[in-house]
């Protein structure tokens, strides 16, 4: 894969969950009252199983990479570790 199709796909990415951030409503106070009920621990085993491959055996690289670069750069992790 090239660098260019690489970047052309991060840039669609990036635009598209911006966009939705920025022309979606707002999730009514019932569905968001839904989701502060919910566990943090099952969103964590959904992430999870992303990372699994079949068997739980663990994902490919690329996989756990990209993973692993989420985490490190989400505002959550600069929390814990600052």
């Amino acid at each position: 894969m090239s660098a260019l199709v690489l970047v052309a796909i991060a840039l669609i990415t990036y635009v598209s969950r911006a966009a939705a951030v920025v022309l979606l409503p707002r999730p009514g106070p019932r569905f968001e009252t839904v989701l502060s009920r919910i566990p943090a621990p099952i969103f964590a085993s959904l992430a999870t199983a992303t990372l699994l491959a079949d068997g739980g055996a663990p994902g490919s690289g690329p996989t756990l990479a990209a993973a692993a670069g989420a985490l490190l750069l989400s505002p959550a992790a600069r929390c814990c570790c600052a």
